[in-house]
């Protein structure tokens, strides 16, 4: 039995195997110095793992695994693009243990073994990222239909803005000249109470609270199964419990009333 040492690797034989290996390599850019230029110039992190095995075959199931990190600040995408994205890569890709996405980071990670060979799984993956981002891109016109959830907050379509103008609209004839929509979105009073709406509603969705947790499972009951609750009438506003955001709230809705702010 030989013991196993490591000779061949002293400094002297590291120093001639890089030497052979010299002419095979090209110069570093000069412009990549740091890590944080590294990452600007090549966002895309590729992870795979090579397996070294004494056995009759060198093939590892293992080795096949791909992982793609990218942040999506690098994608160029708008707010609706961003989230449109996230929404279909949880939709597919989570459930299949393929996707995750890190708030903290903004960071979107994609991950495949579903094919044999490793660059199978990396020309897949580069595949997904690449219908990911240009879906997300694309504006259909029923994405503009409003989905009648009152979380899905729109200022010009919204209930509140309805109510204001039916508010500032004179009863009869012999009132003044009621404020055209442009006229009511310039008052002080009126911009306020929107930002104080738009602040409440615009809590980050599911999609953008990274990372993803799967629910858990419910025990199956053999006897006594009671059907799923749905349609359920009521969501609960998160934005609504901060403090900051009611003592805004209750500030714009005093000066729609013409009464001094707390």
């Amino acid at each position: 039995m030989k013991i196993p040492n490591f000779l061949h690797l002293s400094p002297e034989h590291i120093r001639k195997h890089c030497e052979a290996l010299k002419k095979f390599t090209t110069k570093w850019p000069e412009g990549l110095k740091t890590d944080s230029a590294v990452t600007k110039h090549y966002p895309l992190e590729v992870v795979y793992r090579t397996f070294l095995n004494s056995a009759p075959s060198i093939r590892d199931r293992r080795a096949r695994f791909v992982t793609l990190r990218i942040p999506l600040s690098t994608l160029k995408l708008d707010k609706r693009s961003h989230l449109k994205l996230l929404r279909l890569a949880k939709s597919y890709g989570f459930e299949r243990d393929m996707a995750q996405y890190y708030a903290d980071s903004d960071t979107l990670e994609l991950k495949s073994g579903r094919c044999p060979v490793k660059r199978q799984n990396y020309d897949y993956l580069t595949y997904v990222l690449t219908v990911l981002t240009m879906e997300s891109k694309k504006h259909e016109a029923w994405e503009d239909v409003d989905t009648g959830s009152y979380l899905d907050f729109n200022w010009l379509s919204s209930l509140q803005r309805k109510r204001l103008l039916k508010l500032f609209t004179p009863q009869d004839e012999t009132s003044l000249k009621s404020p055209t929509s442009s006229e009511l979105e310039k008052m002080p009073a009126v911009r306020s109470y929107r930002q104080a709406l738009e602040e409440m509603f615009s809590t980050p969705t599911e999609e953008l609270c990274g990372p993803w947790q799967k629910p858990p499972k419910v025990p199956k009951r053999r006897h006594y199964h009671w059907p799923p609750i749905r349609d359920i009438p009521f969501e609960p506003v998160v934005g609504a419990d901060q403090s900051a955001h009611l003592r805004s709230y209750g500030d714009a809705v005093r000066k729609l009333w013409g009464l001094s702010p707390t």
